[in-house]
């Protein structure tokens, strides 16, 4: 589900996955709404923001949860639990 070949192009052409539209979507926003999990996961890993607000204050994570997409939930989960962990090791090193 999802078009990851044409996603993975545009980052690989230099597009920021963090870029947003006139409603301050990302495609990570595009992605957890629709439930594409094979975007999701490739985007989880490439953004540098997990959690931007678009213009009505929702995250990707809260569209996946409203249009109960679970499997978006959980990968979307489970990348901020690993990037937190990393923080938590990098201040104890």
């Amino acid at each position: 589900m999802g078009n990851l070949p044409a996603v993975q192009r545009f980052i690989a052409r230099g597009i920021s996955p963090d870029a947003a539209d006139y409603d301050a979507r990302t495609p990570l926003h595009l992605a957890a709404t629709r439930g594409h999990a094979p975007v999701v996961r490739y985007l989880v890993r490439h953004v540098r923001n997990l959690a931007p607000t678009d213009r009505w204050g929702q995250t990707p994570l809260d569209d996946a949860r409203r249009h109960d997409r679970q499997e978006v939930v959980a990968l979307i989960e489970t990348e901020e639990a690993e990037r937190a962990q990393d923080v938590e090791d990098n201040l104890g090193a």
